[in-house]
């Protein structure tokens, strides 16, 4: 039951995750409570995962074969996978908005932008 609930808000924080990176800019407060909710998702599978260490340790008491117990594994991991994925988009979301909106905008500040940087680089090198 756990394990489906926890499922359940994976796939939920994985559609908001996805609408914020097709959607723009995210506001402030979303992205907050993005990061919350992926907090969570993380406390929660890692509640799942000490469950499913003391199951292991006394498979009798809890009246489970070793082999639901390995299935169960290979769920919690993929759940786990799927959670490390959802943060590494949710943190690539964010640099590139980063980039998108700070590079151009330094670039201008300065009045040159990166084929300059380049050209300047070079004849940097070329006069040393």
């Amino acid at each position: 039951k756990d394990f489906e609930r926890v499922k359940k808000s994976s796939s939920q924080l994985a559609q908001e995750v996805s609408s914020q990176d097709n959607g723009g800019k995210p506001e402030a407060r979303k992205a907050a409570l993005l990061r919350g909710n992926l907090t969570q998702l993380r406390q929660d599978v890692s509640q799942l995962q000490h469950s499913l260490m003391s199951m292991s340790q006394n498979t009798q008491a809890y009246n489970i074969t070793k082999k639901e117990l390995s299935r169960r594994g290979d769920s919690l991991a993929q759940l786990s996978d799927q959670v490390d994925l959802l943060q590494e988009q949710i943190k690539s979301g964010v640099r590139r908005r980063i980039e998108e909106h700070s590079a151009p905008a330094r670039d201008e500040a300065y009045g040159f932008g990166a084929a300059d940087l380049q050209r300047l680089s070079e004849q940097e090198t070329s006069h040393q």
